[in-house]
């Protein structure tokens, strides 16, 4: 009876497992679009020396905000929006203690190259009849931050009839890079990956929030936190770097 009680004990620890940890072979991480090569190439290289199979789920913040909310199945996200990601700790989704700001961007002014020599300045497109696209303020940070930017230089008013939104900052770009739209403002961290557009135009800081990423834990377990220390390390802030991106420091 003794040993049939041993082996009862045996078959139920190995089944339950030990304290918090879990036997994830999986991950789903829901990243910014704006992350999408960067995180692509990090998760590829996590997966080699981890073994763990990192999931990508990419689209605006706003989407991804939602999306968590309702239910679907994360277990990290990495938001272009701080806003997006505190209404999640507000809402009860992600823990305090497991948010925090991992990396910056900056938003720069893009012309298609065909068109670099009528619109080298935000001044000449704005005398233009030109259309300006810029992500929906609304669900896409990079919109916001373009928004907020265009009010804070008084072009807003004057550019707003001819914005076309996109639906995150990939589309943006996309449109100046095939020169369906002349101009766009996209994230200096797309750059690396754009062919057929020249920058005329990095928007100063001043004019617009802190572009700050946040990083947060949605399904707490050894394998997320072991995620989580991997995107802090040397080796993942390099690839971050390639793309754009800078390392989050306090001011």
């Amino acid at each position: 009876m003794k040993k049939l009680l041993a082996v009862v004990l045996v078959i139920v620890f190995i089944l339950t497992g030990c304290g918090d940890k879990s036997d994830k072979t999986e991950l789903t991480v829901s990243a910014a679009a704006s992350l999408t090569d960067s995180m692509n190439k990090i998760a590829a290289e996590y997966e080699k020396v981890s073994g763990v199979k990192v999931n990508l789920n990419l689209a605006s913040s706003g989407t991804l905000q939602k999306q968590i909310e309702n239910g679907a199945p994360t277990d990290l996200f990495l938001s272009a929006s701080k806003s997006k990601m505190d209404k999640l700790v507000e809402n009860g989704h992600i823990e305090k203690d497991n948010s925090f700001n991992l990396l910056e961007n900056s938003i720069v002014l893009i012309v298609n190259k065909e068109y670099v020599e009528q619109y080298d300045s935000i001044e000449k497109l704005v005398n233009s009849d030109e259309k300006l696209s810029i992500g929906a303020p609304e669900s896409v940070p990079a919109g916001k931050y373009s928004k907020e930017a265009l009010e804070n230089m008084n072009l807003y008013s004057k550019l707003e009839d001819r914005l076309v939104f996109g639906k995150n900052v990939k589309q943006v770009a996309k449109y100046v890079e095939t020169g369906e739209i002349v101009a766009g403002i996209v994230y200096a961290s797309d750059l690396s990956v754009l062919e057929n557009v020249e920058v005329v135009m990095e928007i100063d800081s001043k004019y617009h929030s802190r572009i700050v990423y946040p990083l947060g834990i949605v399904e707490s377990s050894d394998e997320t936190k072991e995620f989580v220390r991997f995107l802090e390390s040397d080796k993942a802030l390099e690839i971050f770097k390639e793309y754009g991106f800078r390392k989050y420091t306090q001011e």
